[in-house]
């Protein structure tokens, strides 16, 4: 467990350094500059610290849209430059998280039900998702602009599984059969990929 925390923090610290050091070697920091012309990351920071409360109302408007259930099921089935199946597909992967997060639950899962581990567990997403965004703001989109750009919908997935891991009721008891919930579960994401597959690319082929 000792090895296993050490390991984290030092995971943590190597990502915050990453967006450190190059503030400290060069004045106008690190910018991803396929964003444009005007992305400056040195700026953007200024930007930030010197108008908090307006950064707090870009950051929160953004947010409502992008973990938004309906954005979620557009981007499941954006097959990026292949083009993007219809959204009905994609409300089945959404409708399929939703199901695992109520259902999936057993004995093992009391310990979830704590205010106190829900509230971490809430806490830790939110603080998460906040600062993927920040960091796109900083390095990817214009100084000053009143929305976030480059933040796409798979980087909530890592933050997505823990979060849904405890949301879910503990005092749920899902008495089905394991592999009877298994095959509802994976038969229907497959089918959906297939689905996904067949709206994007195959009903195309002239």
């Amino acid at each position: 467990h000792r090895y296993y925390l050490i390991a984290c923090i030092c995971a943590m610290l190597t990502v915050l350094l990453s967006f450190i050091l190059p503030f400290l070697f060069n004045v106008n920091g690190s910018s991803d500059y396929r964003g444009g012309e005007t992305v400056s990351s040195g700026s953007q920071v200024d930007f930030i610290l010197g108008n908090p409360l307006k950064y707090t109302k870009i950051l929160l408007g953004f947010l409502g849209e992008y973990v938004s259930l309906s954005m979620g099921a557009v981007q499941s089935v954006n097959l990026a430059y292949l083009g993007t199946a219809d959204i009905l597909w994609g409300s089945v992967s959404i409708l399929m998280i939703i199901f695992c997060t109520l259902l999936d639950k057993s004995e093992h899962d009391e310990f979830k039900g704590s205010v106190l581990v829900r509230g971490v567990s809430v806490l830790t997403a939110f603080a998460s998702v906040c600062l993927v965004a920040t960091a796109l703001y900083v390095s990817f989109t214009p100084v000053g602009l009143e929305t976030i750009n480059g933040c796409q919908w798979r980087y909530i997935i890592p933050i997505l599984i823990p979060f849904c891991c405890f949301v879910g009721s503990a005092r749920i008891k899902n008495n089905m059969d394991r592999r009877v919930m298994s095959g509802i579960v994976f038969g229907t994401l497959c089918l959906n990929f297939f689905a996904t597959i067949y709206d994007t690319l195959i009903v195309r082929i002239p």
